[in-house]
C-alpha cells in the first residue's frame, strides 16, 4: 500500500516524537561515531530525493540497480534505489568497511541478513519505506522489524478489514470515533507488518493470524490466538504528517534512538582511513 509520490514528510528534527506507551524522543542528527548496542535500537530517517539519490546510488549493487529499472515510476524507482545505497552504507558505517564490502543475503524465510563472517556480530537490521520516506532500523542481537505506511485517504479498510484483521482487531477498530478509524488502520496494519517482519517466519501470507491489541501495559502480540510473550516490544512511531509507522523488537528493555540523516555531502562515503581498515575494527560492536 505504499504511496509512488514523493513528499517531504520529514518536518523539523526538534520537533518531539512520542512512541506508543513510551517516552517521548526526538529525532536528532546522528552521531559521527557509531556504535551498535544490544539495549539500543537506532531508527534511522530519510528521503528519497534527488539529492540522496546521486549520493547513494552507487552504494547499491548491479542486480539492485537492475531490480529498480522495473519500476515504472522514478518516485518508484528512487525510493527502492535510496534505500538499498543507504542500507549498504549505514552498516559499512557500524562495520568500518565500505559499502561495497557490506554483504547481504536472504534468510531462511527471506528475511534479509548480513552474510558471511559479519552474521556472526549479530547486527540484525530491517527497513521500509513508502511515499519517499525511508526508514532503517538496526540492533544487535535481536528480532525486529519496521514499517511505514502513507495515510493515502484513497484506502478503504472497510472493505478489506475482514482479510487483514483479526476478529478482535475489527471490534476494536470498530469502536472508535470515525475521525479516529481511518488513522488507526494504518496504525494497526503497521504493527501488525512490523511484528511479522521481526519473526521473519514468512508468515505474511496468515496474516490475519497476527493480532496486535492495545492492553494496559503497551501493544501486545498474538500468532493464532497464543501469545507471543512478554519479551516484545511494539511501538508506533511518529514518522512525520500523514504517515503511519511502527517498530517491533524481541526486547521490551532498549532504548530507542531516532536520527534524521540529511545526506550531506561526504557522509555517504567512507574516507580513505576508514576504508583501509581491517576486519578486526568491529570491536565497534557491542556484543555482551
Amino acid at each position: 500500500m505504499s504511496g509512488s509520490k514523493v513528499r517531504n514528510g520529514l518536518g523539523s528534527s526538534a520537533r518531539f516524537r512520542c512512541l506508543q506507551a513510551g517516552a517521548c524522543v526526538s529525532w536528532t542528527a546522528a552521531p559521527l561515531a557509531l556504535e551498535a548496542k544490544r539495549n539500543e535500537i537506532h531508527i534511522w530517517r530519510l528521503n528519497a530525493n534527488d539529492p540522496n539519490v546521486a549520493l547513494l546510488a552507487s552504494n547499491a549493487t548491479e542486480a539492485e540497480q537492475s531490480h529498480a529499472k522495473r519500476y515504472r515510476l522514478p518516485a518508484s524507482r528512487n525510493e527502492f534505489i535510496v534505500a538499498r545505497g543507504f542500507i549498504r552504507f549505514v552498516l559499512g558505517r557500524y562495520l568500518s568497511i565500505p559499502p561495497g564490502s557490506v554483504r547481504i543475503r536472504a534468510g531462511q524465510h527471506g528475511k534479509p541478513e548480513l552474510a558471511g563472517d559479519f552474521h556472526r556480530d549479530r547486527l540484525t537490521f530491517n527497513l521500509a519505506h513508502s511515499a519517499g520516506v525511508i526508514l532503517v532500523a538496526i540492533t544487535v542481537g535481536h528480532q525486529i522489524g519496521i514499517d511505514i505506511e502513507f495515510l493515502d485517504s484513497k484506502v478503504q479498510f472497510s472493505e478489506i478489514a475482514r482479510t487483514i484483521f483479526s476478529q478482535t482487531e475489527q471490534s476494536w477498530l470498530s469502536q472508535l470515533p470515525d475521525d479516529q478509524r481511518q488513522l488507526n488502520y494504518f496504525r494497526c496494519w503497521t504493527r501488525k507488518e512490523a511484528f511479522v517482519k521481526a519473526l521473519g517466519e514468512g508468515l505474511s501470507d496468515r496474516i490475519r493470524q497476527v493480532e496486535i491489541v492495545p492492553a494496559a501495559v503497551g501493544l501486545l502480540a498474538r500468532v493464532a490466538g497464543i501469545p507471543a510473550g512478554d519479551r516484545w516490544m511494539i511501538k508506533d512511531l511518529d514518522a512525520g504528517d500523514r504517515f503511519a509507522a511502527a517498530l517491533a523488537v524481541s526486547n521490551r528493555d532498549c532504548r530507542v534512538r531516532l536520527w534524521d540523516w540529511s545526506g550531506e555531502p561526504g557522509r555517504a562515503r567512507l574516507t580513505k582511513k576508514t576504508r583501509e581498515k581491517t576486519r578486526s575494527s568491529c570491536h565497534l560492536l557491542e556484543v555482551q
